[in-house]
């Protein structure tokens, strides 16, 4: 997002925020948002099933609502932005697993409490603020901001939370991540598991060593981490491991070398599944 893209949209956004806010709070809708993917997936999408299956009487609102990088995304981008806008000012609890301009841009009502719940499940990289090279602007100045807490996997994460999303650390709570109950559960796994080697027949009695990299950079410049030297890695390995190659879903699945594994999965794929 260009400076001027993020003023002309920050600036609408004020100015709804400030009107939303006057219209009386819905103590029985939560937001579920993410600008990440066209449909919920990871902590939200298991924290989605957990409040249908505890809490029927609340109301999900799922706003799930990818950046768009050609004129006509952003526009129609930037009309989505107006009705997200309208839910984080008037609902109950608003949880987000990625930064997201209608939290960051405004303060919310002190009666809604706004939730960072990341879609990492801990330190594996340096993220938001606490990275190496922190982002550029108008990045710096906006992202990660309002939260009134964030949930990490574990204790030994939360100062680096609260860090990386500049929450004081007494507001970061280590609840676990929601995306991990599904290990716990055997029969989802064991079906799970039958569902990926049915899909897979060559899994058969072999072991699956998987690499499901990251990316670098940001926005349209978007690309797939290098290092991995993969028909070297199958070279060194027995015939009995299959090699297989899991791209991140943010990025076009051509932008991944796939030289050198046996199996590519599905980007869409849920990665819990595979693992």
């Amino acid at each position: 997002m260009s400076r001027l893209e993020y003023r002309l949209a920050a600036g609408v956004l004020r100015v709804l925020a400030a009107l939303f806010r006057l219209l009386p709070r819905d103590d029985r809708r939560v937001v579920l948002a993410s600008p990440r993917l066209p449909q919920l997936d990871g902590n939200l999408a298991y924290l989605h099933a957990a409040i249908q299956r505890l809490r029927p009487d609340l109301r999900c609102a799922v706003l799930a609502e990818p950046y768009a990088y050609d004129l006509r995304g952003k526009v129609a981008y930037l009309l989505r932005l107006v009705r997200a806008m309208y839910h984080v000012q008037t609902a109950r609890l608003v949880v987000i697993d990625n930064a997201y301009l209608p939290v960051h841009v405004a303060p919310h009502r002190s009666s809604t409490t706004v939730v960072q719940v990341w879609h990492g499940v801990a330190g594996i990289k340096r993220v938001g603020l606490d990275t190496t090279r922190p982002p550029a602007e108008p990045e710096r100045t906006f992202l990660h901001r309002y939260y009134d807490n964030v949930v990490c996997s574990s204790e030994a994460w939360r100062p680096a939370y609260a860090r990386a999303f500049r929450t004081a650390p007494e507001r970061v709570l280590a609840l676990g991540a929601p995306r991990t109950d599904f290990f716990f559960d055997a029969a989802a796994v064991a079906k799970a598991a039958a569902g990926i080697r049915a899909a897979h027949p060559q899994l058969a009695g072999r072991r699956l060593v998987l690499y499901a990299p990251t990316f670098r950079g940001r926005g349209a410049a978007k690309r797939a981490a290098a290092g991995l030297d993969a028909a070297r890695l199958r070279a060194a390995l027995p015939a009995d491991m299959v090699i297989a190659l899991k791209t991140h879903p943010n990025l076009d699945r051509a932008a991944t070398a796939t030289a050198g594994f046996d199996l590519v999965f599905d980007p869409g794929l849920e990665l819990n599944q595979i693992l």
